[in-house]
């Protein structure tokens, strides 16, 4: 990741920690900028298909150092996805997934986009929101996290065939600050 991304990250990371106080630091990252600079917000879908539509597994990195003790109280993802349907007719649906290491698939995903309706020719936006599964919150005060995306798509008429797009995509964490010198 270039310097001058990462820079503006722990920047934006620490105005919000230091303006939260209350014993609580609070990050606000943009996933969705990371992806987008790895050229890896958008994903093709297929249904019917035998295989998930997944993205490379892509790294995050950046988040503040020194919260090893910490506990994270809640973390909240936000964004929005457009489902650029070409053929056929359906619904298709996101999983977002997090964690420490780039074997991520097979662990519970981070937020669920519930199944749209889609038709061929049309764009469907679909704005999400959700709070991580508390199961998986405290992985995401590491200074480095994995992030992967797959498709649910199922085909009423005809094939569905489309890519989905991110346009946003926000994680909102809140640490009880225990600081390590």
């Amino acid at each position: 990741m270039p310097a001058p991304r990462r820079s503006r990250l722990l920047v934006a990371a620490f105005a919000l920690a230091v303006a939260c106080g209350e014993g609580r630091l609070i990050f606000d990252v943009d996933v969705f900028s990371f992806l987008q600079g790895a050229g890896q917000d958008s994903l093709p879908y297929l249904a019917p298909s035998p295989l998930p539509d997944t993205i490379p597994v892509q790294q995050v990195n950046g988040l503040v150092t020194g919260l090893g003790s910490s506990v994270v109280e809640s973390v909240t993802v936000s964004g929005a996805v457009d489902f650029v349907n070409a053929t056929g007719t359906g619904t298709v649906g996101l999983k977002i997934y997090f964690d420490t290491v780039p074997a991520l698939y097979a662990d519970t995903p981070a937020v669920i986009v519930v199944p749209v309706n889609v038709t061929p020719g049309a764009t469907s936006s679909t704005p999400f929101q959700g709070t991580v599964p508390a199961a998986l919150n405290q992985r995401l005060i590491n200074t480095t996290i994995y992030v992967g995306m797959r498709a649910i798509a199922t085909a009423t008429s005809g094939t569905v065939t489309g890519k989905a797009h991110l346009t946003a995509l926000r994680l909102r964490i809140v640490v009880q600050d225990k600081l390590v010198n």
